[in-house]
């Protein structure tokens, strides 16, 4: 079976990096990943995000902004004294907004983000620091607080409404 898309990630970066993250500010990339054969997953953070750019450019784009979707930012340090790379912890009530906070801090709306090709986005949660019980703890609820957002469209303040739903499924 032909797939329909091929994933490729990519993000904003930061300038000095020895790894280039931003294929996307290249003027050739249309050329070499054309939008009709590739989907962009974006890492990056939602203020100065590339999104608006790639789905201006034809990108169908999946979202995952590390000050929203990083299941594992707010842990204790283990590799260095202080914390993980990225914190807070982003609590469910965060994520079941999260479609909302994109939309109104780049003065849109939910739909015509869909429209202008943003198809969903992905919780992300990385492995070096996740056991079995990190692992059960740390992505659930989390994760299916975004899962859930985008079927109930919830309005602001959106979570309250969602209590009872995520009581019933953690049952």
């Amino acid at each position: 079976k032909k797939l329909d898309k091929i994933m490729q990630w990519g993000g904003a970066g930061t300038g000095g990096e020895p790894v280039i993250y931003n294929l996307f500010g290249y003027a050739d990339v249309v050329e070499t990943l054309p939008p009709s054969d590739f989907m962009i997953q974006i890492w990056d953070a939602v203020n100065g995000s590339i999104v608006p750019n790639l789905t201006r450019m034809g990108y169908s784009v999946v979202m995952s902004h590390s000050d929203y979707v990083y299941l594992d930012c707010g842990g204790s340090g283990w590799v260095q004294p202080g914390g993980y790379w990225c914190g807070p912890y982003h609590e469910w009530y965060k994520l079941y907004g999260y479609m909302q906070d994109v939309a109104s801090s780049w003065s849109t709306t939910v739909e015509e983000l869909r429209a202008a090709g943003v198809v969903g986005s992905e919780t992300l949660m990385w492995g070096g620091e996740a056991d079995e019980q990190y692992f059960l703890s740390n992505v659930w609820p989390r994760s299916a607080a975004l899962a859930v957002a985008p079927w109930t469209n919830p309005s602001a303040p959106g979570w309250c409404e969602a209590v009872p739903r995520m009581q019933r499924q953690r049952e």
